[in-house]
């Protein structure tokens, strides 16, 4: 039977482990147990803590900003087509 240390051994990360399972977290869920190892260090690291609110704050932003630049593209169009309609309007009137 393992000790409970070695239990919690097997289940602390480092602050390298802990950002990775921050940025892999912005674009998928975390597996259980990685989810309790990384909550259990930002419990324990202040820095990691900060570094996964500010992490989450760029991800929220960027996300922001690629919806912006989505809508926008949606609403430009090419000269070509803009020439097209032009065309149709006149022929009809």
């Amino acid at each position: 039977m393992p000790s409970i240390k070695n239990m919690m051994y097997k289940m602390m990360i480092d602050c390298n482990q802990a950002s990775f399972y921050s940025n892999k977290s912005q674009y998928e869920n975390l597996s259980t147990i990685e989810n309790i190892k990384f909550k259990s260090h930002l419990m324990a690291c202040t820095p990691c803590s900060d570094y996964n609110k500010q992490n989450k704050i760029i991800s929220s932003k960027l996300n922001n900003l690629k919806e912006i630049a989505t809508q926008e593209q949606e609403l430009k169009m090419d000269e070509l087509k803009k020439s097209e309609i032009k065309e149709n309007i006149n022929k009809s009137l």
